[in-house]
């Protein structure tokens, strides 16, 4: 239980540790300091739909983006089925370790 304004130091079991995050243009990885690889890959892809140039979609069908695996669950999906992939704007956001447009 903490109380308001009162500081207490943490033992070392409570303590969390510190946190890794490796951001990289195709994936965004995190984990513990000290450990021998991250505990979380994040694919960093955003794909907007086709339908989402329209100028008449609805906010009620949904985000105009598919981001992270959901893009590349999407991406796999569309080519087992041999569907075409060029209408998609596919962006990898995260260029050394920024976020362009």
């Amino acid at each position: 239980h903490r109380l308001r304004g009162v500081r207490r130091e943490m033992s070392k079991k409570e303590a969390p540790g510190v946190i890794v995050l490796d951001i990289s243009t195709r994936f965004i990885k995190a984990g513990w300091a000290g450990e021998d690889s991250p505990r979380c890959w994040v694919p960093a892809i955003l794909i907007r739909k086709p339908e989402a140039e329209k100028k008449d979609v609805k906010a009620a069908e949904g985000s105009p983006y598919i981001v992270g695996q959901a893009a590349l669950d999407f991406l796999q999906e569309l080519h087992k089925a041999e569907k075409d992939t060029d209408k998609l704007k596919i962006v990898y956001p995260i260029q050394k370790g920024r976020v362009v447009d």
